[in-house]
């Protein structure tokens, strides 16, 4: 018998309308981690493509990786800041070949991982390296860790949740690896292997009698949730500004931090001589005069700093007290930017690195 999903009944008698019926999915649905199939490296630089199979609602997929290289046999190596984590380029989630939702370096997904479940502890973190330290000449290296890829913005609300049983769309995970000079800044990688494991969480569709018919019940689809990373260039001391995205929905929360020399140096939040948001010219909705006081307000509310490697990352999260309340509306605001005071000039290659993470509304 076919189904559809969340249709009223058109049949004599009461109806359920479709927002009825996603008010009864949890209650008809599953939980279920389901493994997908493990990959073949491609190596550095390399891309691998992980298609999301076409069932269930999907929430979250967790990336098991590992690299293991050799420095030479008369060479030193030196990594970059932000390793492991920071070999994954970037993930971004794709429906039918065009991405937007997810677009994010390891790095800030590591962070996002710390400010969300409040500095969590890893059974799976292997060799990290957070000070850029040299790796002696003929050393075999091993990093192991774990990537979360938040599809949905967290496993109760499941806002942002992801249809992936349709013939519709075709759901795939693009995951990029950086090239060798992104992972270390001295010296060569040889003998470079990894493995590429991965699974998903999801959710069932639900089904329920309606009139004598058989309906799918699906949860509430009208939201998509965004993390999108972008990087800008500077050059000098003083004020500095990274422009935002005018997206529609809400901006939930913001991460940023500041390289002063490639990927090997940073200006920690700590640092800076001041960081603030900016729209209309003039208004502030998150002024911080002195930036370390947004870094004590981030390690009260997560226990501690976001740093993923060596990375310091300041954070302006606009959920934690009250969302309506303190929502910002990009769509709504001209000229968002966040501007940074760098204290000194900076080496060449600096950036100031940022993510943008959005609650919006899902194409009708």
């Amino acid at each position: 018998m076919p189904m559809t999903p969340n249709a009223p009944a058109t049949s004599s008698g009461p109806q359920l309308t479709p927002q009825e019926l996603a008010a009864e999915w949890p209650n008809l649905t599953e939980r279920v981690e389901l493994p997908m199939k493990s990959q073949k490296f491609e190596g550095l630089g390399g891309t691998q493509n992980l298609t999301l199979e076409r069932v269930f609602c999907v929430a979250e997929a967790q990336l098991l990786l590992s690299l293991s290289w050799e420095t030479p046999a008369a060479e030193e190596a030196t990594p970059v800041l932000g390793m492991p984590q920071g070999a994954v380029k970037k993930v971004q989630l794709k429906a039918n070949g065009t991405s937007g939702i997810i677009s994010a370096s390891g790095r800030v997904l590591e962070a996002r991982q710390q400010v969300v479940f409040r500095s969590p502890t890893h059974a799976v973190l292997e060799n990290t390296n957070s000070k850029a330290e040299k790796i002696a000449a003929k050393t075999a290296v091993k990093w192991s860790w774990v990537v979360h890829v938040p599809i949905a913005e967290d496993l109760r609300a499941l806002e942002g949740i992801v249809l992936a049983q349709t013939e519709e769309t075709a759901l795939e995970i693009e995951v990029e690896w950086a090239k060798e000079n992104e992972i270390v800044s001295a010296g060569k990688m040889e003998k470079v292997t990894g493995t590429v494991n991965w699974a998903l969480t999801c959710f069932t569709v639900g089904t329920m009698r309606v009139k004598g018919s058989d309906v799918l019940v699906l949860p509430d689809l009208k939201l998509l949730h965004g993390l999108v990373e972008r990087s800008a260039n500077y050059s000098a001391e003083g004020e500095q500004e990274a422009p935002l995205t005018r997206t529609a929905g809400d901006l939930i929360r913001y991460y940023f931090n500041v390289f002063k020399k490639g990927l090997t140096a940073e200006f920690d939040v700590t640092a800076l001589s001041y960081a603030y948001l900016q729209f209309g010219g003039n208004q502030h909705p998150e002024y911080w005069g002195q930036p370390k006081l947004l870094a004590e307000r981030n390690a009260r509310d997560y226990l501690k700093r976001p740093e993923v490697g060596g990375v310091h990352y300041g954070v302006i999260d606009r959920t934690l007290d009250d969302p309506q309340r303190d929502a910002i509306r990009p769509m709504a605001l001209s000229e968002l930017k966040l501007i940074v005071g760098i204290p000194e000039k900076p080496e060449e290659n600096s950036r100031i690195y940022s993510t943008q993470e959005t609650l919006y509304p899902a194409a009708v």
